[in-house]
């Protein structure tokens, strides 16, 4: 399917979409999960959909569900159905092992050690030292970009212990 086609099949979704050339990953320009999934709500039965999954149905037509809608290029915001194709969670699971993107955090890995972590722990000191200094947690987001929530827990003392 041509990109006009594509285009004129749900403009609205498509004007999320920063479409570039063929053969690169056309980025979710929307709303994200915390994994950079994109999501998006189905046309019609205004389900919460993943972007990329709505991408492939715009283009192929069909909906295969159960069935997963696997990325290519390893970037989950990526909606360029040249990059998408479809699965099962096992070739997935396959797919990530084979690519050596599997990550696995045991619960005893805290702090920076913890490999999901977004902050280090001299940036939970700075943290800390610039919110008694007067820095306001509102200033600290924008600086750490981390979410309110973690920054409140952070320089309260209730998460993150350093």
């Amino acid at each position: 399917m041509d990109i006009d086609s594509l285009i004129a099949a749900c403009p609205r979704f498509w004007r999320h979409v920063a479409m570039s050339e063929v053969n690169n990953c056309w980025e979710w320009q929307a709303s994200k999960t915390a994994s950079g999934y994109g999501i998006t709500r189905e046309p019609v039965t205004q389900r919460q959909i993943g972007a990329h999954r709505l991408a492939w149905m715009l283009s192929t037509g069909d909906d295969v569900y159960p069935a997963v809608v696997m990325h290519t290029c390893d970037n989950t915001s990526c909606c360029n159905p040249n990059h998408l194709r479809a699965g099962t969670q096992k070739d997935n699971m396959q797919d990530m092992h084979r690519k050596d993107r599997w990550v696995y955090a045991p619960r005893n890995q805290s702090g920076e050690r913890n490999p999901f972590a977004k902050l280090s722990d001299d940036d939970v000191k700075q943290m800390r030292e610039l919110y008694t200094r007067g820095v306001t947690q509102a200033d600290l987001v924008r600086k750490f970009n981390a979410t309110r929530q973690n920054v409140s827990l952070i320089v309260r003392n209730k998460s993150r212990r350093v």
